[in-house]
């Protein structure tokens, strides 16, 4: 059993987690996992997803201004996170976090992949994608 929290969840129970980073490592714990218990306070619902955090995801540092262009292409605005001190923000898995917003209208809800649950294999240079049901 696994036991961890989210940092957002829209009223179907869809997620969103990666703040903390290890998007990769929890995604490979949540699969080996028998059960998996989401703890969230009640800071963390929204109406949708990418009302109050924007969407991690988890690119390899190889190629990752490709993959920034992709997900612009699809509609999401992209940042790279950083740390407190300006620094490149990198993953326990030596990868960086793209943020991804909506840049394109705030009525259809957060960024493409919340709605479309593309999943994170079929994105070449995209290790790790956590909105997730």
């Amino acid at each position: 059993m696994t036991i961890d929290g989210a940092d957002e969840v829209d009223p179907e129970l869809n997620l969103i987690k990666g703040g903390g980073g290890a998007l990769l490592r929890e995604k490979i714990v949540a699969q080996a996992t028998r059960r998996q218990i989401i703890v969230v306070d009640d800071s963390k619902p929204s109406p949708r997803l990418g009302t109050h955090w924007p969407v991690p995801v988890e690119v390899l540092l190889f190629g990752w201004r490709s993959q920034a262009r992709f997900l612009e292409s699809l509609g999401a605005a992209i940042a790279l996170r950083t740390n407190h001190d300006g620094s490149q923000f990198v993953t326990d898995s030596g990868n960086i976090i793209s943020t991804a917003g909506s840049a394109r209208s705030p009525t259809r809800g957060t960024w493409p992949f919340c709605w479309a649950r593309e999943p994170a294999s079929s994105i070449t240079g995209c290790s790790s994608i956590w909105p997730t049901t």
